[in-house]
Formats: structure tokens, sequence, C-alpha cells
């Protein structure tokens, strides 16, 4: 399999999943912040994974739309995305 994980992580969480998941599907891993300056994005990879947090009342961290948007030729691309959310209850 052709493949890419790109991920975002604040704390490490987003960066264990993704490593996880590039390790399952012998995919190379790729930080979303080594690649968000570039205008375009361009992967020949088949299949495109996202990891990323989930912040408070925000869908997504505002870099990974920026990296979306960014993203070029995906039409015949599979792509999909893991998004992770940790919350601390207090007492």
């Amino acid at each position: 399999m052709n493949a890419e994980i790109y991920y975002f992580s604040g704390t490490g969480n987003s960066h264990t999943i993704a490593k996880d998941i590039a390790l399952k599907l012998d995919a190379r891993l790729i930080p979303v912040t080594s690649v968000i300056h570039n205008e375009r994005i361009k992967t020949g990879a088949e299949t495109i994974g996202i990891v990323y947090p989930v912040y408070f009342l925000n869908l997504f961290p505002l870099i990974i739309g920026r990296f979306l948007r960014n993203l070029d030729d995906i039409d015949s691309k599979y792509l999909f995305a893991v998004c992770n959310f940790g919350i601390w209850i207090f007492s």
C-alpha cells in the first residue's frame, strides 16, 4: 500500500496514534508542520491519513484547515481522518 499519514500534535497524543497507524499500514509518517508552508502540498500516495486533536469548541485546529486547503490533487485518493479528544474532569 502506498500511504502517508500526516499528523498535528500538541501534547504527543496525536503523534502516538499516527505512528501506530503508520506502522500498521506501512505508511510514511509526516508532521503537518513540515509541509504547511508549501503553497501546494503534493503527494503520490494512494492513501492519505490525517491525525489531529479536536480542540474545545472547534472541529479542528486552524493548521489542519490550512493543510486541507493546500492539499493538491486528492480526487482519486483514499482520504481518512482520525480525530482524538481528551478531557480532564475535576471534582
